[in-house]
């Protein structure tokens, strides 16, 4: 059936003529339009179809990208038309780090003209290592310290200046150890009378307290200084020094120790402040006055000192580590005790912070006052304190294992009787 190549028309296979035009046949025949064929004539409407897509898309994202299509995000904003960025809000001062910016460099000034408080004091027998196959000793390595700013206050300078002073106030007044002894002789006389039977009524513990302080004594500075050791029955976690060497230690605190290393420390303390003369340094200025004025000069000088007392207290508790890390004693167990002493609020070596408006300057001042009237540093702060002493002395005197001495302790047996 041959198809009409004018009009189309389907013929007779033996027709010559077309019957729909009346033309005549052409002997070629032409296929038929097939799906194939139709879909092939289709393919151009697809080209122009994804042209279209193609064109639409990139337009959409260039609005977008101007900021005109709706929810175009404004922070990718590339084309002409932009809106033009807000300058970022300058974050307020931070009051709290501008002080201690102050502090630490009033400190740097102090260290210069004065001399710094916080370095090593002269090691006349450095320590040796312990004999191997001891028991009761813990390793350095154990303790990871970091060095600290455990002064961050601005009264912590003023103690610095005023203690600097008094040192050499007392350098300059010094009384020879015999006169300091027979003053010793008639403190020690007045505390019999206030602890009368109180004082050296355990004999165990005062001989164990008496030939551990009598070993610790042996190599401080001074020599002449009559030293001698008791235990008083009170409760009070507490120990004291006078002048002349008398070292008092209560039960209350021996009840809270826990070893030997300890209690070195605690009697290196006491022992330290007699051997630096801060037991004797204002009866010494008062001894150049004239007798009539110096009642009320000791009261004077008694309130005028309270400032800058913690600021002797922390220098004992360096050079009394020195002491007993000299024999071998940890250090760490020290620090040790002080952490157990912190109390679970918030008493923290750091400055703190409030989010109130001059709330920071608010507890800034709170922490300088209480700072000034505290006769002693707070258990954090000499916790700190220590450790960062710590770090230098095992820097220049490493020692591997170090002697705890619960054993000697328990039995109040001093490693200097017993063979460590």
């Amino acid at each position: 059936m041959p198809f009409c190549t004018h009009c189309g028309f389907q013929n007779d296979d033996d027709a010559r003529y077309c019957n729909g035009c009346g033309r005549e046949l052409v002997d070629s025949v032409v296929s038929p339009p097939t799906r194939k064929n139709r879909e092939k004539s289709k393919w151009p409407i697809w080209v122009v179809g994804l042209v279209i897509l193609l064109v639409a898309g990139g337009t959409t994202l260039h609005l977008a990208n101007v900021r005109i299509w709706p929810g175009a995000d404004p922070g990718r904003s590339k084309g002409s038309i932009s809106v033009p960025d807000v300058p970022p809000v300058e974050k307020p001062r931070d009051i709290q780090r501008d002080i201690s910016e102050i502090q630490k460099t009033a400190s740097g000034t102090a260290d210069k003209v004065f001399g710094s408080d916080q370095e090593l004091g002269p090691m006349d027998n450095p320590p040796t290592p312990l004999k191997e196959g001891l028991q009761d000793v813990e390793a350095a390595r154990n303790y990871r310290y970091y060095q600290q700013n455990c002064n961050h206050l601005f009264s912590d300078v003023g103690q610095q200046v005023a203690s600097s002073m008094e040192t050499e106030l007392a350098r300059a007044t010094a009384i020879s150890a015999a006169e300091e002894n027979r003053l010793g002789r008639r403190y020690h006389e007045a505390c019999k009378r206030e602890y009368k039977g109180k004082m050296d009524t355990y004999g165990g513990w005062v001989e164990y307290v008496r030939v551990l302080g009598a070993s610790l004594s042996a190599r401080t500075t001074r020599k002449g200084i009559e030293y001698h050791f008791h235990v008083i029955q009170k409760t009070d976690e507490n120990a004291f020094a006078l002048p002349g060497g008398g070292i008092y230690i209560y039960m209350g605190l021996l009840r809270k120790i826990e070893n030997e290393a300890q209690l070195a420390n605690v009697l290196a303390h006491e022992i330290k402040h007699v051997d630096l003369r801060h037991c004797i340094a204002m009866d010494q200025v008062l001894s150049r006055l004239p007798g009539p004025a110096q009642s009320a000069a000791k009261l004077i000088a008694q309130f005028a000192r309270n400032p800058y007392n913690a600021r002797r207290e922390a220098e004992a508790d360096r050079r009394g580590l020195e002491l007993t890390y000299s024999f071998g004693y940890s250090p760490y167990q020290m620090v040790r005790y002080w952490e157990r002493k912190i109390p679970e609020t918030s008493d923290s070596s750091e400055p703190k912070r409030d989010r109130r408006p001059f709330g920071n300057v608010v507890s800034r001042v709170t922490d300088e006052i209480e700072n000034v009237l505290s006769t002693h540093p707070k258990s954090c702060k000499r916790s700190c304190l220590l450790k960062n002493h710590i770090i230098k002395l095992q820097k220049a005197y490493p020692m591997d294992w170090v002697y705890v001495g619960k054993w000697n302790f328990e039995n109040r047996i001093s490693m200097f009787q017993q063979e460590m």
